[in-house]
C-alpha cells in the first residue's frame, strides 16, 4: 500500500486518516506520523501496517483505561473486561481491519501491565478502597465481603491480606446489621428469626454467640 493522502480529523486533531490509491485505509494518532516516519508517497506492507494499527489501538486502549480510572478505582479484572469489551466492538471502526487480524487479548494484557507498573492498577489498594467504601455505608459480613471482592477478581491472598490489615470487628458489624434491621438490642437464644437473618448474612455461630454472651 502506498500513502496518497493524510487528513487530521475535524472532531479530533489528534487523529489523521491515511490514504492509499484505493481510498481510506485506515487512522492514527498523530503522534505515530513523526514516530513511523509516515508521509505521502511511503509505501507500507501488509506486517508494517498491522504494526502501526496495533500501535495506534494499544495508544487508544490506554486513553480509554485512563478515562475508565478517572470514574474511580478499578481492579485488574474490571480493566481487563472493559477494555476487551471495547476493544471487539469498535476495533473496525478504530482501524478499518478485521478483529481477527489483530490481537486483541495481547494488546489488552500489554496495557494492564504498563497500568500495573505505573502504579495505577493495583488490586491490593482497590481492595482497601473498596472495603472503605462497604463498612462506611453497611455492616457486612467477613463472608459477603470476601463475596463481592471475589466477584471483582481479587485473589484470596489478597482478601486475606487486606481483611487482615483493617481488622475487622465481626461481632459489632453483626451487632449493627441486627439493629438496622429489627431495631432491638437484645439476642435471645430463642430468637430464632433473628439468628436466621444473621446466619443468613454469613456471620458464624460463634460472632452470633458472642452477641447472646454480650446480652445486647
Amino acid at each position: 500500500m502506498k500513502i496518497t493522502r493524510l487528513e487530521y480529523q475535524q472532531k479530533d486533531q489528534s487523529r489523521v486518516n491515511v490514504y492509499s490509491e484505493n481510498g481510506y485505509e485506515f487512522s492514527i494518532h498523530a503522534g505515530l506520523l513523526v514516530k513511523r516516519q509516515l508521509s505521502i508517497g511511503v509505501e507500507l506492507s501488509d506486517d508494517q501496517i498491522t504494526e502501526i494499527i496495533t500501535e495506534d489501538l494499544s495508544y487508544r486502549l490506554r486513553s480509554r483505561a485512563i478515562d475508565y480510572l478517572a470514574r474511580g478505582p478499578k481492579s485488574i479484572k474490571q480493566m481487563n473486561d472493559h477494555l476487551i469489551k471495547i476493544a471487539k466492538e469498535r476495533i473496525s471502526d478504530w482501524s478499518g481491519v478485521k478483529e481477527n487480524s489483530i490481537d486483541l487479548e495481547g494488546l489488552v494484557d500489554a496495557t494492564l501491565s504498563k497500568l500495573v507498573a505505573e502504579g495505577l492498577l493495583d488490586d491490593r489498594e482497590f481492595t482497601r478502597i473498596y472495603l472503605g467504601s462497604l463498612l462506611a455505608r453497611k455492616n457486612y459480613s467477613t463472608i459477603e465481603l470476601c463475596s463481592k471482592l471475589y466477584r471483582y477478581g481479587i485473589a484470596q491472598s489478597i482478601v486475606d491480606e487486606v481483611m487482615t490489615e483493617i481488622e475487622l470487628d465481626e461481632v459489632a458489624m453483626a451487632r449493627g446489621a441486627l439493629e438496622k434491621r429489627y431495631h432491638k438490642k437484645t439476642l435471645e437464644r430463642s430468637d430464632t428469626k433473628m439468628i436466621q437473618f444473621l446466619q443468613r448474612k454469613g456471620y458464624n455461630w460463634d460472632v452470633i454467640s458472642e452477641l447472646m454472651k454480650n446480652d445486647l
